[in-house]
């Protein structure tokens, strides 16, 4: 038997942690850039883990992102 899943962590929750910025890293083994996304000014709804499709790195241009919290 599968065990349900929980929701994905959204911003508002997040921020109630007091969390107000996400670390976004490339994946290709070649460039490993990271940089510190500041995410205060999003809507409290939207899923952290909707970042990741929507990101590419900025040194390498690749899609392969993993994004995290930061604070």
């Amino acid at each position: 038997m599968k065990s349900k899943q929980p929701p994905p962590m959204i911003l508002g929750n997040t921020r109630g942690l007091g969390v107000q910025r996400l670390l976004v890293s490339c994946l290709n083994p070649d460039c490993l850039h990271s940089i510190v996304f500041d995410v205060s000014h999003y809507d409290a709804d939207i899923a952290v883990p909707s970042f990741t499709p929507r990101m590419r790195c900025s040194r390498c241009g690749g899609k392969r992102i993993a994004v995290s919290n930061c604070d």
